[in-house]
């Protein structure tokens, strides 16, 4: 029933989801939410794997099949909830779990009257020779695509290409609709009656169930920065409420960069906070969005980039790199070196011997 080739991507997998449990385990030391929740994704792609690899040849193997299943949903679709309200939906938690004790009823009935459980009455995107739960089946897929392709394009609509983290989601945004776009189309191709000749619906069994897993550990392993558990303080809704807020736009932009408060050799962020009557933490979180850096950052990268703009009008040859460097709010020519170092990989003098030659 199985190739040899799939047995070993499966217990690769299995390997995977234990290193990645224990790397989720030691990273995620404050946001417990979210760590549960990915914890419990890998331990479900993990119950999966092993039903695919081992028991798929058990009498109660559905077991474990549905289990996965299910936890696959439950865990993915949680994650989604918390990054866009910060919060858990417990109603939808009660619903998914009913759907999924009422569902392992049915099977274990079947079983208790010795009907064999077919890995096509539990697996997405394959049909059997029971219209109803076959049917039931293409008709729940579609409400979850319906529903994710909702939320996705209003949150797309909602960015903006500017900041950072906008980026990144609209990139994610995406990369998850592709998916959902592709497992649509080979729902609807399953469903057609005068395609099943082609047996195609065999097909896509293995091979499209395998393609999604795979995507999910990558999902796992390349999660956006933002997922870090020091920097979600905020829900995708507050990001774009934050980031959409053009008085804060506006008045950072004049205050900051037009009138290059940077070159401030005592800029803080309690005082320009103070300076445009904003909470300090806000203003932090908002330049986070915006730039991906804090405030100390965004400012000694303005006050080097002033630097470079004075070194091409040939200023360096009227000014030492010290008078250069105060000019610009650097308070001391050590830390004009390191920003430099740090950005540019070189020292202010080899930066200007470079553009000299």
């Amino acid at each position: 029933m199985f190739d040899i080739s799939y047995n070993r991507i499966y217990l690769v997998n299995i390997i995977v989801s234990l290193v990645l449990i224990f790397e989720i385990s030691k990273f995620y030391k404050k946001s417990q939410i979210l760590k549960f929740q990915f914890i419990g994704l890998l331990f479900s792609l993990f119950i999966l794997n092993l039903y695919l690899i081992e028991f798929y040849k058990s009498s109660i193997g559905f077991f474990f099949h549905l289990s996965g299943i299910f936890g696959i949903i439950l865990f993915l679709l949680n994650i989604f909830i918390i990054l866009y309200k910060y919060k858990l939906n417990w109603q939808f938690i009660y619903i998914l779990l009913s759907i999924y004790s009422i569902c392992l009823i049915f099977l274990f009935y079947r079983f208790s009257l010795n009907h064999l459980v077919l890995d096509s009455d539990i697996a997405p995107f394959v049909t059997n020779n029971n219209k109803i739960l076959s049917y039931s089946k293409l008709v729940v897929q579609f409400m979850a695509a319906a529903i994710i392709f909702y939320f996705s394009f209003k949150s797309v609509k909602g960015t903006d290409k500017e900041f950072y983290y906008h980026r990144v989601l609209r990139k994610w945004i995406y990369v998850f609709l592709v998916v959902i776009s592709f497992s649509s189309i080979i729902t609807i191709i399953v469903f057609i009656d005068n395609i099943w000749a082609l047996n195609i619906n065999n097909i896509y069994d293995y091979n499209f169930g395998l393609i999604l897993l795979e995507f999910l550990y990558l999902f796992v392993l390349l999660r956006p920065k933002y997922l870090d558990a020091e920097e979600i303080k905020y829900s995708i809704s507050d990001i774009m409420n934050l980031s959409n807020n053009k008085g804060l736009k506006k008045i950072v932009n004049e205050k900051f960069f037009l009138e290059k408060y940077y070159l401030n050799a005592n800029a803080s962020l309690s005082e320009f906070a103070i300076l445009i009557d904003v909470d300090k933490d806000v203003l932090n979180d908002y330049f986070k969005i915006e730039q991906n850096k804090n405030f100390i950052e965004l400012v000694n990268n303005s006050r080097l980039d002033h630097f470079i703009s004075l070194v091409n009008q040939d200023k360096h040859k009227d000014f030492t790199i010290e008078a250069l460097s105060a000019q610009c709010g650097f308070g001391t020519r050590q830390s004009l070196y390191q920003t430099f170092k740090k950005v540019k990989g070189c020292s202010p003098t080899d930066y200007i011997l470079s553009i000299t030659k």
